[in-house]
């Protein structure tokens, strides 16, 4: 509020399907250092076809950038959550019925990112690469109800093939490449993850040409999410009115298993 740079966030986005409320506050150079503190608290609804999960949350986080580059930045946080799975149907999967009320979740998670794209306003990215790497620990000596180890890894590459127009009004033609993958699993040999803590993959931010969370494991009709997941998107991306409108060809690709060891 000092012209310093902290960035305040409230987004408000009720509906009959999903609920999402949210306040996040950033202050990019606390105590005016390079280290950056994040605050987060989300209250998300979903009505599912066969159950409704309820998320309540708040995610506090530091990041560093180092002074050889200030692209590179180390990050580490906490995720505490409560979450509520209710009205359950009586063809619900079963994995729904295992986790039925609440649950807490307490984690501690750590990352490395190397942010080197270019963005342009209206436009997006349109050259250079992105690489992240996150680990994420629940349960255990932290408590809570939950307890596994998860692993994401994140690329992206950004290619301009041919840039028309200088300065402001230039729009670019650019070719991009993004990977994800992932890994979670319990940490005792016997349990299973929740369904509400799995992967779920499909739909128009994932992998399209699938309906939402329609890529991998089901029961019936029911997707159940996975531990283990790999996906990504080619894209060709070009102006097609000014910078305001974009058209893009695509190809999509992902798997995802119920475990590690059935990738």
């Amino acid at each position: 509020f000092t012209g310093a740079g902290q960035t305040l966030n409230i987004a408000a986005q009720p509906g009959t399907r999903q609920s999402i409320y949210r306040f996040t506050l950033i202050e990019p150079y606390l105590f005016d250092t390079r280290n950056a503190l994040s605050l987060t608290a989300l209250k998300r609804t979903d009505i599912r076809p066969d159950y409704d999960e309820d998320r309540a949350k708040f995610v506090p986080g530091l990041s560093h950038a180092f002074d050889f580059d200030r692209d590179f930045v180390f990050s580490f946080g906490s995720r505490l959550e409560e979450v509520e799975i209710s009205n359950i149907e009586s063809d619900a999967p079963t994995d729904a019925f295992l986790v039925d009320g609440f649950t807490t979740i307490i984690a501690a998670n750590a990352g490395v990112s190397y942010d080197k794209r270019l963005f342009e306003y209206l436009e997006g990215y349109f050259d250079g690469t992105f690489n992240a790497v996150e680990y994420e620990y629940a349960g255990g000596v932290l408590g809570g109800e939950v307890d596994f180890h998860k692993v994401q890894l994140s690329n992206e590459f950004y290619w301009p093939i041919y840039t028309h127009g200088s300065g402001s009004a230039s729009m670019h033609h650019v070719i991009s490449l993004a990977n994800r993958a992932g890994v979670i699993e319990p940490q005792d040999s016997g349990e299973s993850t929740p369904i509400f803590e799995r992967f779920f993959l499909g739909g128009a931010n994932t992998v399209r040409g699938f309906r939402f969370r329609g890529l991998g494991p089901h029961e019936g009709h029911d997707p159940i999410g996975g531990d283990a997941e790999l996906w990504g998107n080619l894209e060709y991306s070009f102006p097609l009115f000014l910078k305001i409108l974009r058209g893009v060809v695509f190809l999509d690709y992902g798997n995802l298993s119920k475990t590690r060891d059935d990738f």
